[in-house]
């Protein structure tokens, strides 16, 4: 299922950027450097520029045409990619959405801003008697989520502290959980992309134009096909294949249980194409948003174009098998391997981070690896907005401006279901990923020979397993902990929970 990257692509990639860095009298932009002192690089900030922050639920990378995906999928974003900056290497700070935006409106990770579950076995909101079968007892703490913890300074309130109307059209129920709280404007529930735009274009209309602003606009559709497939007709026979059904939104129901891969794997193919057909959709939505907002001219705009996480189509069924994962909505004898929140594999935590605004390098590709935690620091670094508290992201700007800079680890967290573990990314390219428990064994794999993720390299090099481990060990024991209130899931919350598949029983 995952699309391959064009030969020429980081070939291209690096002329590009050693041009640029060459033009602006950089350091060598291949790691390497000269004697001589870099000079002072270029101020790319502009205090006081608006700020459009677009989240697309559930997308994955790889699907998308700046990172290889095919042509059709989002020629909105490839033209972001030529006016703008795109990070290749993206990790998402969880696999599903709670504690993965927790992190994108904190900076934190989720062991930081508390939003998410506790304790080693997880199953969200899930019963017992669910349709997966009767699965293993789960200790209470591992199946109700916590809110975003209070004293944790977000996105929302640093701007609105910096004198920024702050606007946020949610979608996905879990901003419920505190997420949503320090937003001036909000409204949450249910919609299609283009009624998300809509609602953004509307509040631009009649904003103050004297005050700056900052506004999210959260996009459910690839989540949910069922949402969006009346609207969405074009961007499905894009996608259609000779031989098989034509695309509809029955493909949002793919309870796909069974372990005979000639079942599955054509299931698996529609459903793939129809996740496709969404993010085109999602896509064309957010080009006639940009467009609106240029005729506006509402004055320097940084946007930035990301996702809270992936989603899986069994692209690691066969690996997770051979290091003994089981998912608890199998009993926890098998691996499910579809959707999100039950791994932390690349199609779940590789996610796109694409920035357009004034002073940026237009067509620059990052290949250094950044994480959602760096969007809110970056994005007060770009404004000249004050941060409350610190975060345990980075500012991305002097990497933007080409001046050398520490390349940390970051890590990915927080299951929805399975046996929590943690994900490790190191800057040579590898991941080590170490389960909490004794019941599955860790995975290690070189992401710069093996973006998929295939072979597990765990125990052909222990030297460099241990070392991992010893180096997250010692990482980890420098990161805050905390842990947000237990939330009091209304039935309405419930419900819509249960709709995107996240509760009850299906």
């Amino acid at each position: 299922m995952n699309a391959s990257q064009e030969p020429s692509r980081a070939t291209r990639r690096r002329a590009l950027v050693a041009s640029l860095c060459a033009a602006l009298g950089f350091f060598s932009c291949d790691g390497g450097s000269d004697t001589s002192p870099a000079p002072a690089p270029p101020n790319l900030s502009e205090p006081g520029a608006n700020v459009l922050l677009l989240v697309v639920d559930t997308l994955r990378a790889d699907v998308l045409t700046p990172y290889g995906g095919g042509a059709d999928t989002s020629p909105t974003l490839s033209r972001m990619a030529d006016a703008g900056v795109v990070f290749e290497q993206c990790r998402a700070s969880s696999p599903w959405t709670l504690p993965s935006m927790g992190s994108i409106l904190t900076g934190l990770y989720p062991r930081a801003h508390g939003a998410g579950l506790v304790g080693i076995e997880r199953c969200v909101n899930r019963r017992p008697e669910g349709k997966y079968g009767a699965a293993a007892p789960i200790p209470e703490e591992g199946t109700k989520a916590n809110r975003l913890a209070d004293d944790v300074a977000t996105i929302a309130s640093t701007f609105a502290n910096a004198g920024y109307d702050t606007y946020l059209r949610s979608t996905n129920p879990y901003y419920s959980y505190g997420l949503s709280d320090d937003f001036e404007r909000a409204e949450r529930g249910s919609a299609t992309a283009e009624k998300v735009v809509d609602w953004g274009l509307a509040e631009l209309r009649k904003r103050d134009a004297s005050r700056p602003y900052f506004m999210t606009l959260h996009f459910i559709d690839v989540h949910t096909t069922k949402l969006s497939a009346k609207g969405m007709q074009q961007d499905m026979a894009l996608f259609e294949r000779e031989g098989r059904p034509p695309l509809g939104a029955e493909l949002r129901n793919w309870a796909l249980y069974t372990d005979e891969r000639e079942e599955f794997e054509p299931l698996l193919d529609d459903r793939f194409r129809m996740y496709q057909a969404c993010a085109r959709y999602v896509d064309r939505q957010i080009g006639r948003l940009l467009k609106s907002i240029e005729r506006m001219d509402t004055g320097p705009l940084y946007v930035v174009f990301t996702s809270d996480h992936g989603e899986e189509f069994r692209d690691h069924w066969d690996v997770d098998i051979a290091s003994g994962h089981t998912d608890p909505r199998r009993n926890w004898e098998k691996v499910l391997g579809i959707g999100h929140g039950q791994n932390l594999h690349q199609a779940l935590t590789h996610v796109p981070l694409v920035v357009t605004g004034p002073n940026l390098p237009a067509g620059l590709r990052v290949s250094e690896t950044v994480g959602l935690v760096d969007i809110l620091p970056t994005l007060a670094d770009l404004t000249g907005v004050e941060l409350l508290a610190q975060t345990d992201g980075r500012s991305l700007v002097p990497v933007l401006a080409g001046a050398p800079s520490e390349r940390p680890a970051y890590i990915s967290e927080s299951l929805a279901y399975g046996r929590e573990k943690t994900a490790f990314y190191t800057s040579d390219g590898y991941v080590l990923i170490q389960p909490r428990s004794g019941a599955e064994r860790p995975q290690l794999f070189d992401l710069a020979r093996d973006p998929t993720e295939t072979t597990d390299l765990y125990s052909a090099e222990t030297d460099r397993a241990r070392s991992m481990l010893d180096a997250l060990k010692r990482w980890e024991s420098r990161l805050a902990s905390r842990q947000g209130e237990r939330s009091v899931d209304d039935a309405e919350t419930l419900e819509l929970l249960q709709d995107l598949g996240y509760a009850g029983d299906e």
